[in-house]
C-alpha cells in the first residue's frame, strides 16, 4: 500500500520550519491528529506500506524534479505538485526501496538524499 499523509504529521513535525510548525500546530491540528491515528494504524500492519509525507501540494503541472528523503529538515515553505506527488506514488508500485518506510517529505527546490 502506498498511502498519502502529510509534512508535518507525527514525527515529521520536528522536521518542518517554525512558519509550517505554527501553521500545522493551530489551523491544521484537528486534520493532522486524525492523519497521525490513521498512519499509526498502518505502521502496526503486517502488510507492505509506504507512507509519503508531501509538503505544501500546488495545482502546477508535474515538473519530474522532486526529490524524497526520508528525514531533512526544510526552510520556508517548501512545495510539490500534486502531479509529481503521485508519478512518485505510482513509480513506488513497481519499486521495493521505500516499502515499509516512511517518506518524510516529498518537494523540490532543493537537492536531498536519502538518509538511512
Amino acid at each position: 500500500m502506498i498511502v498519502p499523509s502529510a509534512f508535518g504529521v507525527g514525527d515529521t513535525l520536528a522536521m518542518a520550519s517554525a512558519i509550517q510548525r505554527t501553521i500545522y500546530k493551530t489551523a491544521l491540528r484537528p486534520l493532522f491528529e486524525d492523519k497521525a491515528r490513521a498512519d499509526a494504524i498502518w505502521r502496526s500492519d503486517h502488510l507492505a506500506w509506504t507512507l509519503v509525507y508531501a509538503v505544501t501540494l500546488t495545482g502546477k503541472l508535474r515538473s519530474g524534479t522532486y526529490q524524497a528523503s526520508e528525514a531533512v529538515r526544510l526552510k520556508g515553505m517548501s512545495m510539490i505538485s500534486r502531479a509529481d506527488v503521485a508519478a512518485f506514488m505510482l513509480a513506488q508500485a513497481n519499486d521495493t526501496e521505500w516499502v515499509s518506510e516512511v517518506i518524510s517529505e516529498i518537494f523540490t527546490g532543493c537537492t536531498c538524499a536519502r538518509i538511512a
